[in-house]
């Protein structure tokens, strides 16, 4: 069982409202786990994004086209968004969250990520390229 801390997040069953208060707190944190069925960043478990679906932005986009975002990630099984900046532009990735550093390691592997996220440790893990 996952554990999550709600960082003061907005919860919604509108996507719209989801999605401002996911741009919100991406802007005044840097970045955010941000689960479909809990919107919340993870306490336990790992995440892993899948950079080859995200969206690199230089300007936030509107909070319709996230929306729009989490729908069509939410239908192709993935369990939330992640969202951090990095010299000013914006990175948004479908995430899975999943419970084991294994489970963390294969996706990673298989998604050609350099990392995953301990999320009870708060911090990245390199994956080690073969």
């Amino acid at each position: 069982m996952s554990t999550y801390n709600n960082n003061n997040m907005k919860t919604s069953n509108n996507n719209f409202e989801m999605a401002e208060s996911l741009l919100q707190y991406t802007a005044a944190h840097g970045g955010c786990t941000f689960l479909f069925k809990f919107p919340s960043n993870p306490i336990t478990g790992y995440v892993v994004g899948n950079g080859k679906l995200g969206g690199k932005f230089t300007q936030y986009p509107p909070s319709a086209y996230i929306a729009q975002m989490m729908q069509h990630f939410a239908r192709l099984g993935y369990d939330g968004l992640g969202t951090w900046v990095d010299g000013g532009t914006l990175y948004i990735d479908p995430i899975l969250h999943v419970s084991t550093e294994s489970e963390a390691h294969l996706y990673a592997t298989l998604w050609d990520e350099i990392a995953y996220y301990d999320c009870a440790k708060d911090e990245s893990v390199t994956v080690q390229l073969a």
